[in-house]
């Protein structure tokens, strides 16, 4: 009789969300030209094209840098997930609870991001 209660007691731990989603998402990231520099929240992350990896929880500014052309910023939002009913029916409110400490019941949007830079004016092109 015992394990059946921690194997009830497990369930009604379960996070759903977070089982599916993970508490982080990668999203590609170009840019015309490519090569420009990638920072998410002021950290390089890389190089276009690139695929970066940031955590569901919050909200995210990734910027395009590269020389001789304007700075491009776009914004992440995170957004709940449509997981997050599935688990309060499944998981209950401790379920809810753990999915939104940890972030697995958001996901972000854009779910990938192209942007052109814009060169600076008066400044020769290569």
């Amino acid at each position: 009789m015992k394990w059946i209660s921690l194997f009830v007691l497990s369930l009604s731990l379960t996070s759903c969300a977070t089982i599916i989603n993970g508490t982080t998402q990668q999203i590609p990231v170009d840019s015309y030209p490519q090569g420009a520099n990638v920072s998410v929240d002021g950290n390089y992350m890389g190089n276009t094209p690139t695929v970066i990896e940031v955590k569901r929880k919050t909200d995210h500014f990734v910027t395009f840098e590269k020389e001789g052309f304007l700075p491009s910023t776009v914004q992440l939002t995170h957004v709940v997930s449509g997981a997050v009913a599935g688990n309060i029916l499944a998981g209950g409110l401790i379920g809810w609870g753990v999915d939104a400490c940890s972030g697995g019941q958001y996901r972000l949007i854009p779910e990938a991001i192209y942007t052109q830079l814009q060169p600076v004016p008066g400044c020769p092109q290569n």
